[in-house]
């Protein structure tokens, strides 16, 4: 994947898309470190996001009706596809398509819904 890009939040009323590294398939340091965990994340998955829509949270934020961190990424309601994997995360394959809703986008830990349309 060579480009990554995302809409970052960046005040009221401005976002802006820019260009992200690929992601690695491991918990930040300091999330780790906080949470007195390995770094490995053999029951991740990395998805390429195939689509995805702007939730009501994030129309609230950069209409100034809550407060966000500057820097915060939005559209974290995705359709994607896996295509990369952790050792024990055996049931994906690289045809499964996901839906997810991101619930901790620190770890990225997601509801996620495969092949089966309005589960999630």
């Amino acid at each position: 994947m060579s480009d990554n890009r995302i809409v970052v939040y960046k005040g009221t009323g401005k976002v802006a898309v820019e260009t992200l590294p690929y992601p690695k398939l491991e918990v930040p340091t300091e999330v780790a470190d906080a949470m007195g965990i390995s770094r490995k994340a053999d029951h991740g998955v990395i998805l390429k996001c195939v689509s995805t829509n702007i939730c009501g949270s994030d129309q609230h934020m950069v209409r100034g009706r809550t407060t966000a961190p500057i820097g915060q990424t939005l559209g974290h309601e995705i359709t994607g596809e896996v295509v990369e994997k952790g050792l024990t995360s055996s049931s994906w394959t690289s045809v499964t398509s996901v839906r997810c809703r991101l619930t901790s986008p620190v770890v990225g830990v997601a509801t996620v819904a495969r092949d089966r349309p309005g589960s999630v």
